[in-house]
């Protein structure tokens, strides 16, 4: 792959084939992630990265491996949105969420929910708000002041989008007062 020394383009696609072709295990998985990334970051190749990657996540759940389904939908999400297929983004971010959920992973369900409201779901969605109060939620439970000030943000967002200058104000005050509890210890 050129970490090594210089990229034979040939020599690489020879062995990764004969990788793949291998018999499903957790390792082969594991190879067709790393081959996904590949594609995309040497290569620039998206879409086909975004192929590997949806087999990868058939594959994930044939091996009922719920961590590398996790890992892969959260990916896919990401690179649909890159890519501007937004309902393709939402649908696999909303999967990785309620997956993220069922694990009680709240690092991850703090990471997508970061990435939806930023990157896929725009303010003036039906689920904007429900979400940005699940991610500030998520922030108070994990004591995490950062996704705490980003949750109120994008609250802020929210009332100055349906022109509400008041709650704006009100969820602005709660962030200053974090910041100053923050600053203080």
């Amino acid at each position: 792959d050129g970490s090594l020394g210089p990229l034979n383009e040939e020599l690489y696609y020879k062995y990764i084939n004969r990788i793949l072709s291998y018999p499903l295990t957790k390792e082969r998985l594991v190879q067709k992630i790393i081959h996904g990334n590949r594609l995309i970051n040497i290569w620039g190749e998206l879409n086909e990265s975004l192929r590997i990657y949806e087999e990868a996540l058939l594959e994930a759940k044939q091996l009922s491996d719920l961590n590398e389904e996790l890992y892969i939908l959260t990916e896919l999400a990401y690179r649909y949105g890159y890519n501007r297929q937004f309902s393709l983004s939402i649908r696999r971010y909303f999967e990785a969420r309620e997956l993220a959920k069922a694990l009680g992973d709240d690092e991850h369900q703090k990471i997508i929910l970061a990435n939806m409201l930023d990157q896929a779901l725009p303010v003036d969605d039906p689920e904007y708000y429900k979400l940005a109060s699940e991610y500030l939620a998520l922030g108070r439970r994990t004591n995490d002041f950062g996704a705490q000030i980003q949750g109120l943000s994008l609250k802020i967002a929210y009332f100055q989008y349906i022109q509400e200058p008041d709650s704006a104000t009100h969820y602005m005050l709660k962030g200053f007062a974090i910041k100053d509890s923050v600053v203080k210890h």
